[in-house]
């Protein structure tokens, strides 16, 4: 044959005539807007002697049909306040298909958005200690433990925390409830990862945005594309350079995104960084478990092993490997992994033995069963007598995942109450409605109460939430709530401390300006302060900055008390 014709590759085989399982519908997640659905799922495993999943076919029952290479979904044309039906399955290369799995989802009013907001947003506001940060816009409790830290030359460290958020359902009220969190080896709703990228496919089978997922579980849609390096306009300053399969941040270190979650884990085709590298060359090196039905590691999202600049060589069948840090893991009978322990090599007191209970019943806040999970119970440093225990919401007859009780090492506890709030479309979230803190064992118990007064089925975001502190003072948020001004909705508007609930004019009053930069990005502009309102001898002062597309803080004037006019300094950054 002419060269520029040349067969190069003949792969010879029987004809693959199973299909691949159908998909869990129990594993579906959804984001849903007025103008648009996006979804996930478990990715199907195709049987032990398959040629493997292709595609996915999601054909909506109005006559729509969606191809997609991962288990994800974005549907562009959906309307306002609309049900739709989506039937997905999977085909392997062969053409087989697997058995329709079906869910539905109602669309929202005009304007609205998704109030569920997880992990930690450098634009939120947030309140708590020890861990916890209860955003005081969404209710959701996100809670944090910093486990490791690697570390390479020159300043580069990474670390590697448990990060657990409790908005993992959504209710439509007489409809049905669709499962948010996952349980990928770590516990439901936990996670433990630098961050992750999930592409997201529509109907013509191309990336429409990637979602990036920091290590709090925030999540970002990096929605803008040139030259095939992909952004946000959502306040976070990271691009995924699609090319090179890198995703940089602004001091100039990149993660080289080289493991896949393989088909049959929770998260299949999420990418998980393998290299950390700063911008002099130096390395951090992340290597990832096996997933789920796959024989290669880096594929899912259980860290195995880290190597930074102190690791210690050992002998592997003739190699000579490098590990700082080993995760191990033991193995379910639902075939998922899950953490027993981190070893450091470093000599540092970072070792850790880790429990979690398997097989726990997993349902829904109105009592459907979404199958089996695992709940992270204890986390002990060993050597120190140190040990985290965690309690959640009817464990052993079967839970939501809702988390409220942490037993902290020293003797002290957080706990919290949940309560569901139902916004426009009849979308009812769980948001903490008391904290309560026991310093000492034995000791009193200090009770924090967040009010929100906003009707049901009438907002979109709330508009304000109260805190009643211990101590008889209160603080109370109001937030921007305009939806014909999509980017600032949610965003703090106001922060009043008072000296009791409900008593005005405070003590202390914030008052917060929004604006953008050129790419579409909110960052505070204007932030005044109040002393004494309402008295003869208030005072007032504000400070005033402006960003470039970085986030960099280009200029910053400071007023002096009482004069708002004349900046008593002005800084220029360049």
């Amino acid at each position: 044959m002419p060269s520029t014709n040349a067969i190069t590759l003949v792969e010879l085989g029987p004809q693959d005539q199973i299909a691949p399982s159908p998909v869990n519908a129990n594993t579906f997640t959804t984001t849903v807007y007025a103008n648009s659905v996006t979804a996930e799922w478990q990715g199907a495993v195709d049987d032990p002697n398959g040629v493997g999943v292709a595609i996915y076919v999601i054909y909506r029952t109005d006559g729509y049909y969606i191809y997609s290479y991962d288990a994800s979904l974005y549907d562009a044309t959906a309307q306002p306040n609309t049900t739709y039906t989506y039937q997905v399955s999977a085909h392997d290369f062969h053409g087989n298909a697997s058995p329709v799995s079906s869910f539905a989802v109602t669309t929202p009013p005009a304007g609205a958005i998704d109030p569920r907001r997880v992990g930690v947003r450098p634009t939120g506001s947030y309140w708590g200690g020890a861990g916890e940060q209860i955003d005081l816009l969404s209710g959701n409790l996100s809670y944090s433990l910093p486990l490791v830290t690697a570390v390479g030359r020159g300043g580069l460290t990474a670390t590697f925390a448990l990060a657990y958020n409790s908005q993992n359902w959504r209710t439509v009220i007489g409809g049905p409830a669709y499962v948010l969190g996952a349980d990928v080896g770590y516990g439901f709703g936990w996670q433990l990862m630098l961050g992750s990228l999930m592409p997201v496919y529509g109907q013509t089978v191309t990336v429409q945005y990637y979602l990036f997922t920091d290590s709090t579980g925030a999540q970002y849609q990096l929605n803008q594309q040139s030259g095939g390096v992909w952004t946000s306009s959502q306040s976070v300053y990271v691009w995924y350079d699609s090319n090179a399969n890198r995703l940089y941040f602004r001091n100039g270190t990149f993660w080289l995104m080289g493991c896949v979650s393989a088909g049959g884990e929770p998260d299949a085709g999420t990418l998980y960084p393998t290299v950390v590298e700063d911008s002099n060359g130096n390395q951090i090196i992340v290597h990832y478990m096996a997933g789920v039905a796959a024989n290669w590691i880096d594929s899912s999202a259980r860290v195995s092993t880290i190597e930074d600049a102190r690791a210690v060589s050992y002998s592997n069948g003739g190699d000579t490997l490098y590990e700082s840090y080993a995760f191990t893991y033991t193995t379910g009978g639902s075939g998922m992994s899950y953490l027993t322990g981190i070893t450091s090599y470093v000599g540092t007191p970072e070792n850790y033995t880790v429990s979690i209970n398997q097989g726990v019943g997993i349902y829904s806040p109105g009592g459907t069963s979404f199958g089996m999970a695992g709940n992270l119970r204890h986390v002990t440093a060993v050597g120190l007598g140190y040990e985290w225990t965690f309690v959640y919401s009817g464990e052993y007859g079967g839970t939501d995942g809702d988390m409220t009780q942490v037993q902290l090492p020293q003797g002290g506890q957080l706990t919290w109450s949940y309560d569901s709030f139902t916004y426009n479309g009849n979308r009812s979230l769980e948001e903490v409605q008391s904290r309560y803190l026991l310093a000492t064992s034995g000791g009193t118990q200090y009770t924090y109460t967040f009010a929100r007064t906003d009707p049901s089925n009438s907002v979109t975001v709330h508009s304000a939430v109260a805190l009643d502190d211990a101590s008889g003072a209160e603080k109370y948020w109001s937030f921007n709530t305009n939806t014909s001004i999509p980017w600032s909705l949610g965003l703090v508007a106001e922060l009043q401390h008072r000296s009791a609930p409900g008593v005005t004019p405070p003590v202390r009053d914030e008052l917060y300006t929004w604006v953008q930069d050129s790419p579409g990005d909110a960052y505070l502009g204007n932030v005044k302060t109040v002393l004494d309102e309402g008295q003869t001898y208030a005072q007032t002062t504000q400070t005033v900055q402006t960003q470039d597309s970085y986030g960099n803080v280009l200029t910053t004037q400071q007023y002096d008390y009482g004069n708002l006019s004349t900046p008593a300094r002005t800084y220029t950054n360049t």
